[in-house]
């Protein structure tokens, strides 16, 4: 009993990788981050950020999308008010194709989002009360 127990203590103290960023990180530098890169093009973020500074705000690299985001936005409850309906709407049509996917768990995904127009979009949905 003892081996398993010194065993579980041993796999529990490895630490992923992405807790390891989290720890060199707070959440204004990573949005100064994902400000930085908005300004500077889609080529300039590094693989580390695509995978955890992005994904902090719920922006989602996808490889069959090249150079533009995903952003996944939750709906509580799935319940939307019509300013935020409208909002959402806006924010598809003017930086995502016009596109809009509601997911099986009554969330909001927003494709095609060009990092330049990351800051305003999101700002956008934070306006309304939503985030991801």
């Amino acid at each position: 009993m003892t081996s398993l127990m010194q065993a579980n203590e041993a796999r529990s103290a490895k630490r992923h990788k992405t807790e390891t960023i989290k720890d060199t990180f707070n959440a204004h530098e990573a949005w100064e981050r994902l400000i930085g890169y908005s300004q500077t093009g889609y080529d300039s973020i590094t693989e580390e950020d695509k995978d955890f500074v992005l994904k902090s705000f719920g922006v989602f690299d996808r490889p069959a999308t090249p150079g533009r985001f995903m952003i996944r936005v939750r709906v509580a409850g799935g319940i939307l008010s019509v300013e935020q309906a409208r909002v959402l709407a806006e924010v598809a049509k003017r930086f995502g194709q016009d596109y809009i996917d509601i997911t099986t768990r009554m969330q909001i995904e927003l494709r095609y989002i060009t990092i330049e127009d990351m800051p305003e979009a999101l700002g956008l949905l934070e306006s309304i009360g939503l985030t991801s």
